[in-house]
């Protein structure tokens, strides 16, 4: 595809955006479009759906332990369609959610007309001058996809990454060569977690780099312009669980009864009837689509959480924050961790049984947002200079490419 203008470059990004229900994942998606459109060019997500769940180049005993896991996740579903049968109100729930959420990302969020499965995706091609890799999980070794790595991309069009998570913190010798093949042809790669530099650098053909979350790149008044209106006209405090730890939310009911507030919660959040959210807060949302997420934030009290998503917005809409584990043994932990310690916050994660009480919470004062938070907005200005630094080389390719 030949470009005359610079602002007719065309930018497809891939990522777990079709068809997602998750707050996060849309947003970010949103957010990466909205800030490439800013730099004077179009984008928009490529619509793919996986035809297989993993790289035919991850070694068979790795596959055996994830059809073990899909075994798993086929015992969980059938749970959960008996659950439904049996709780006929969290089928409507999660129905009214899937359609909020479902009608921001096919209506807000711009993105290709096809959707590609990887028999075809190299058809997409043509339609696109650049590819770009990211934000979110797309990375991880628990879920290869060459599709992600953008194998089917000729080498003569540009792509690198912006922002995917790894979301592990070692990667064995196998999984090395394979990040080593597929980055060769990257013309520059970055990461969304700090520690993923240490396990790319060595391997990696081109320097990598840290840069901030799709989310963490637009300016607050650009999420006011799709924020919805106010949801709960009393005080509330919002909690956003996606895990199943129980003392979170007894904490939160805690802190709700102490500062005479509503307890607001989106339950069910894995698209699952559990337990844990049955009887949990004093008002349940269902129907809640992205920006409905961000106006809970906004205008709420406080808010608990175990995403990294709502620690993101709760931090750029300056309220105050507790963020928990979502289990015991939770391995999402260090992306919150690692954003907190960005802006200073690390307090504010209750990681241990002693922190996830109201003894240790009742403890920490409000967070000062009116002291500036000089190292967020460095690698803020580090990751938008990336962002445009590599547009600008994609866009010099392209034109060298015509003469």
């Amino acid at each position: 595809m030949k470009i005359k203008e610079r602002d007719l470059m065309k930018a497809a990004i891939i990522t777990h955006y079709y068809k997602s229900k998750n707050y996060g994942g849309n947003l970010q998606a949103y957010a990466m479009c909205k800030a490439i459109e800013k730099l004077g060019y179009t984008a928009e997500q490529l619509c793919f759906t996986s035809e297989k769940e993993m790289s035919s180049e991850i070694p068979k005993q790795e596959k055996k332990l994830k059809i073990k896991k899909l075994k798993i996740a086929v015992k969980v579903l059938v749970y959960n369609i008996l659950c439904f049968v049996r709780h006929p109100k969290v089928y409507n729930m999660l129905r009214q959610r899937s359609k909020a959420v479902f009608m921001f990302n096919q209506n807000v969020i711009p993105h290709s007309r096809e959707c590609y499965k990887e028999s075809d995706i190299i058809n997409s091609v043509k339609s696109y001058d650049l590819f770009i890799t990211g934000s979110d999980m797309v990375w991880s070794p628990d879920m290869f996809s060459d599709t992600f790595f953008l194998n089917f991309v000729p080498v003569d069009i540009p792509k690198f990454s912006y922002a995917p998570s790894i979301g592990v913190t070692s990667l064995t010798d196998k999984e090395q060569k394979i990040f080593r093949s597929f980055l060769k042809s990257y013309q520059a790669v970055s990461v969304r977690e700090h520690n993923a530099i240490s396990l790319l650098k060595k391997i990696s053909p081109v320097s990598v780099e840290w840069v901030l979350d799709p989310t963490l790149i637009l300016e607050r008044e650009e999420w006011d312009e799709i924020c919805s209106k106010r949801i709960i006209k009393e005080p509330y405090l919002f909690c956003y669980f996606l895990g199943n730890n129980i003392e979170s939310r007894k904490s939160a009911e805690e802190y709700a009864k102490a500062q005479n507030l509503k307890l607001v919660t989106i339950p069910y959040l894995l698209g699952g009837y559990r337990r844990c959210d049955c009887n949990f807060g004093d008002i349940q949302l269902s129907k809640i689509s992205p920006p409905d997420f961000i106006s809970l934030i906004r205008y709420s009290e406080a808010v608990f959480t175990d995403s990294f998503h709502a620690c993101v917005f709760s931090f750029l809409y300056q309220r105050d924050m507790f963020a928990f584990r979502r289990n015991a043994e939770d391995r999402w932990g260090s992306r919150i961790y690692s954003f907190l310690e960005l802006i200073g916050c690390v307090s504010r994660y209750c990681d241990t049984h002693e922190k996830e009480s109201m003894d240790y919470i009742e403890t920490l004062p409000k967070i000062d947002y009116k002291t500036p938070f000089v190292d967020f907005e460095i690698i803020k200005k580090k990751s938008l200079d990336y962002l445009e630094k590599n547009l600008r080389k994609a866009e010099e390719t392209i034109e060298n490419n015509e003469q």
